[in-house]
């Protein structure tokens, strides 16, 4: 492993211009993702539907995600007021800078960003648990609201490798957590301890190659995501009402794709025996790549959740429903009304007898998106006699005396 060059570490300023740089992405996007997370518990619903269940885990994500920004925002807060107000000398240039408070802040910043960024890792599993969910729901639109062969085994298979994860991120805090631990009860005491010191050493490059891992692991699966996001987008070319829906699925899989890329590339450099990072990488770059993307994705995932007869959906709501609308039969005119009455630009007409009017009830969609094939063609609906005008019943009882005085 590689030493740190002294020259290479920045002055305490430097690291304050680029937290407050991290405070500001991280904190920006709070509120805006509160106020959409609200609307989605009252608008996204799901209705029983199964073809929408992952609405219900883009719902999930929205919490850990905003819990990861606030924490974020919280430790690198308390990051910089030890930068600005406790050290004078350098970044930790001794122990007799620690004070009771600065060391408890100090504390309390690096254990505030371990459980951020746990969450951040709880998160990005849900979302990508969302991608194949959503996925899945398009399947089951497509095949006619059976479920296809492979949709429980890719639901399994997701499952599995998020738990296998998530594993890995809750050891990568537990090492971190006992990390911070040993740390600061060593610099609580006085005289230097080269065991204490390789103990630290150890623990700290196991909880990075940990942290490392995990970002590996959630960009290897965001690439089968991407595949099947496509594979969905080729599937509903055909079908207009869906297309949309799918092409914002695939947008968000691979804004996701490209941020855990980021990430990957930033962390990865533990394995290749990099001990120090540059702040603009840690403190610049990937929070930008990791709250930029992240609510980018979340607001399309939002409007293809909030979507309704443009929707995800296998079976369209009941209240949905389209109205009757009004079909005359062939060479038949509209139906009797006032003298020289202009109807749905019609031109006017004296009233004559007329023959029964029709009424037209449009099949309801059975497939989210796309209307699907009748069966018998349309079904038209001939108007009860007792709801026909007076006069086509004066008409009608005209004709059949007229028949029984020729008889």
């Amino acid at each position: 492993m590689s030493d740190i060059d002294p020259n290479d570490i920045p002055d305490e300023n430097t690291y304050a211009h680029y937290t407050v740089g991290a405070i500001v992405i991280y904190g920006i996007f709070i509120t805006p993702l509160f106020i959409l997370w609200c609307i989605s518990l009252c608008i996204a619903r799901r209705k029983g539907d199964p073809a929408r269940v992952g609405i219900a885990w883009i719902k999930a994500v929205y919490p850990f995600w905003i819990l990861c920004l606030v924490l974020h925002t919280i430790s690198f807060s308390l990051r910089l007021w030890t930068y600005l107000v406790e050290y004078d000398s350098g970044i930790f240039s001794s122990r007799s800078d620690f004070t009771t408070i600065s060391q408890a802040i100090a504390q309390a910043s690096d254990r505030f960003d371990d459980v951020a960024k746990l969450f951040n890792y709880l998160a990005t599993i849900l979302l990508l648990i969302t991608f194949f969910e959503l996925g899945n729901g398009f399947q089951l639109c497509l095949s006619g609201g059976t479920p296809p062969t492979p949709h429980k085994s890719v639901r399994y298979a997701v499952l599995s490798f998020a738990l296998i994860v998530l594993t890995l991120a809750i050891a990568y805090l537990g090492i971190g957590e006992q990390f911070y631990t040993t740390y600061y009860d060593y610099l609580a005491v006085d005289g230097v301890d080269s065991a204490i010191e390789a103990k630290l050493a150890n623990e700290a490059n196991t909880s990075n190659r940990l942290g490392a891992a995990v970002d590996i692991l959630l960009w290897i699966a965001s690439l089968p995501a991407i595949g099947y996001a496509s594979l969905v987008v080729h599937k509903t070319k055909t079908h207009p009402l869906l297309r949309n829906p799918a092409i914002l699925l695939l947008t968000s899989t691979t804004l996701a794709s490209l941020r855990l890329l980021c990430l990957m590339v930033i962390t990865a450099q533990y394995f290749l025996g990099t001990v120090f990072i540059p702040p603009y990488v840690t403190l610049t770059v990937g929070p930008l790549f990791d709250s930029v993307c992240t609510f980018v994705e979340l607001v399309l995932l939002f409007t293809l959740a909030v979507r309704k007869q443009k929707g995800l959906w296998s079976a369209q709501p009941p209240q949905w429903a389209a109205p009757p609308v009004w079909l005359p039969s062939m060479g038949v005119p509209p139906p009797p009304g006032q003298p020289g009455m202009v109807w749905h630009g019609q031109p006017g007409y004296q009233q004559q007898p007329q023959p029964q009017p029709y009424y037209y009830y449009p099949p309801q969609q059975q497939m989210g998106g796309y209307p699907q094939p009748q069966q018998g063609g349309v079904y038209s609906h001939q108007v009860p006699l007792s709801q026909q005008a007076p006069r086509e019943l004066e008409s009608q009882q005209g004709v059949s005396e007229l028949k029984a005085s020729d008889t």
